[in-house]
């Protein structure tokens, strides 16, 4: 016997993992930026910088915007691990789960 509580556990599991993707593919493409931002910053070697605050374009040392690229780029990355760990675990439950109601 199938029990409900079973199933709406797999459909919020489900609901979860895909939430997770989303944005691991939205930190994912945020890193591209910001490493393509990296190369250019480091390849131009510009006099000057502009970084978008609020809409707004403000100019900024490069150093402190190669600093800014790079402090992101460490804390997304980090970011990506976290999520790509819970997308393990989401993964691994709802396939036992699957298992446990006979999907598998």
């Amino acid at each position: 016997m199938v029990a409900q509580a079973d199933v709406a556990r797999l459909q919020e599991l489900i609901r979860e993992y895909s939430l997770v993707r989303q944005e691991i593919t939205a930190v994912r493409a945020r890193l591209a930026e910001l490493r393509e931002a990296r190369r250019v910053l480091e390849k131009a070697s510009p006099k000057t910088v502009f970084r978008s605050v609020g809409g707004l374009l403000i100019e900024v040392p490069p150093e402190e915007a190669r600093r800014y690229v790079e402090d992101e780029i460490e804390v997304l990355e980090l970011r990506l691990r976290k999520l790509e760990e819970q997308e393990k675990k989401l993964l691994g439950a709802i396939r036992e789960l699957e298992k446990k109601l006979g999907l598998r």
